[in-house]
């Protein structure tokens, strides 16, 4: 008799490493070898830099459900989380993503998740209904991945303690590394 999911043994943890080696992209296996083995967290910033736009966003389809060239909002969660899932501080794609994110932030500092030039590219149906108006997501997760990583709002200057996600989310567009 097969185990249900939910059992913890049923589940083939050598499998799913051998999945990841052999299919995922770049930047997911270094993630992994960061969480499983002895990877380096700045292999993880490298594997993001074919993802990294001149104007300092990120794009070209690294949240894969659309494939758009251009820097997204949504890329730039990506992006952090990644960085911040590994441990990685790299200030020279940090501020260059803050510096992007401020060109597209609202006055409260929030962003939207899609640009409206994303229409014109592939992605997947759940995309179609995306509003392009600054919203809590992603401008939420950005500042708290922003914070997880050590980002410092200018403002507390001289404050033992990075900014806060709440306060980090409007403010977004202040973001710069410490």
């Amino acid at each position: 008799m097969e185990k249900p999911l939910t059992d913890p043994s049923a589940f083939d943890s050598d499998a799913a490493h051998t999945f990841i080696r052999e299919h995922a992209r770049p930047v997911e296996q270094a993630v992994h070898a960061v969480l499983f083995g002895n990877g380096d967290p700045s292999a993880v910033v490298d594997s993001l830099l074919p993802y990294r736009n001149d104007d300092g966003g990120f794009g070209h389809g690294l949240e894969p459900d659309k494939q758009v060239p251009d820097s997204q909002a949504l890329d730039v969660e990506i992006a952090f989380e990644r960085m911040a899932t590994a441990g990685a501080l790299a200030p020279e794609v940090l501020a260059p993503a803050c510096d992007w994110l401020a060109t597209i932030a609202d006055d409260r500092g929030a962003v939207p998740i899609l640009m409206p030039n994303s229409n014109r590219h592939p992605r997947a149906a759940h995309w179609n209904a995306a509003a392009y108006l600054p919203a809590l997501n992603p401008t939420a997760a950005i500042a708290g991945h922003a914070h997880a990583i050590g980002v410092m709002h200018p403002s507390l200057a001289g404050h033992s303690r990075p900014v806060s996600p709440v306060i980090g989310a409007s403010c977004v567009k202040k973001f710069k590394p410490s």
